[in-house]
């Protein structure tokens, strides 16, 4: 390998920071850690630790070193496997305040990974199904919170329907011109994609 490439090379290593919400299946974050970075026995808490305040709630830490006292240049994996200690509400707001202060810690792009996208059976409000009556449409409420927060993309192993693609393409802003919202479009289904 020529010098250059490695310098490549390690300043894309440089630039990832992985950020695991779940303290459980860690090993995990770790070995998505160490493939995508090319090192072995990482410490992901180098550059995050989470805490919890008094009251117990969830607390997101990026460490910044002290040259370099932002994330600007980095972009942010976050890391969220499903467990039986929390619910799937509290990893989804885990995502969302994790991406937000990597957000306002300037991070260029902030990615989440999902095994499972919670809630995403709950796809349809009562305008589109009877059998929806008295529930949300959390799916969609998953989309435009995703944005607001700060979240760039997500990646998931499992998306349950391409209706899910579609209100992500919504919630940012990505349907084609003159196109009518409709989650079973296979056009809009794609640009959320």
């Amino acid at each position: 390998m020529e010098y250059e490439d490695k310098e490549k090379i390690e300043e894309a290593i440089n630039n990832i920071c992985i950020a695991p919400i779940s303290d459980t299946h860690i090993e995990f974050s770790v070995k998505v850690a160490e493939k995508a970075l090319g090192i072995k026995k990482i410490d992901l808490k180098k550059k995050f630790e989470p805490g919890k305040f008094s009251g117990g709630e969830y607390h997101p830490r990026f460490i910044l070193d002290e040259n370099k006292k932002t994330l600007k240049g980095k972009t942010v994996y976050i890391i969220m496997t499903p467990s039986p200690y929390k619910e799937p509400e509290a990893l989804m707001y885990r995502a969302f305040m994790t991406a937000r202060a990597a957000k306002e810690n300037n991070a260029d792009k902030t990615i989440l990974i999902s095994t499972e996208f919670p809630h995403a059976r709950q796809d349809r409000g009562v305008a589109e199904d009877k059998k929806a009556l008295g529930e949300p449409n959390t799916v969609k409420l998953h989309a435009e919170l995703s944005k607001t927060a700060g979240i760039d993309e997500i990646i998931t192993i499992h998306e349950h329907s391409p209706r899910i693609s579609a209100y992500f393409a919504q919630a940012y802003g990505l349907i084609p011109e003159n196109t009518p919202f409709d989650a079973n479009n296979p056009e809009i289904q794609e640009a959320g994609r």
